[in-house]
């Protein structure tokens, strides 16, 4: 494993993005029934969780260990993949998401 890997606060981050990634994904199935603040917390972990993977996505982009470049090569491909792409880099498509979640949030108000 790499420097960059090895790095106690990388591994912090990875394993709070892993631990965010698994709540979310086993709330998901169940949203449809969450009353309003049910869906708002959940709405509040996705949130944590895209700005978690957006500042390790920047810590990969800043960092010259070959372990770091290669996962961040990887993320771009399947931003493309899922179909993100549209011609926007990584950081737009967290933006993209921080506004879905704004609007979705502000919809839970009205």
């Amino acid at each position: 494993m790499s420097d960059f890997m090895n790095s106690e606060f990388v591994r912090e981050s990875l394993d709070n993005i892993e631990r965010l990634q698994g709540e979310v994904f086993n709330d998901a199935f169940n949203y449809s029934e969450f009353n309003d603040d049910e869906k708002r917390d959940h709405l509040e972990k996705m949130a944590e969780l895209i700005e978690a993977q957006k500042m390790m996505y920047v810590r990969m982009s800043l960092s010259d260990d070959p372990e770091a470049i290669e996962r961040k090569k990887h993320i771009e491909e399947f931003v493309k993949l899922m179909g993100f792409g549209n011609g926007l880099d990584v950081r737009s498509v967290f933006s993209e998401m921080h506004e879905y979640l704004k609007r979705a949030k502000k919809d839970l108000d009205t």
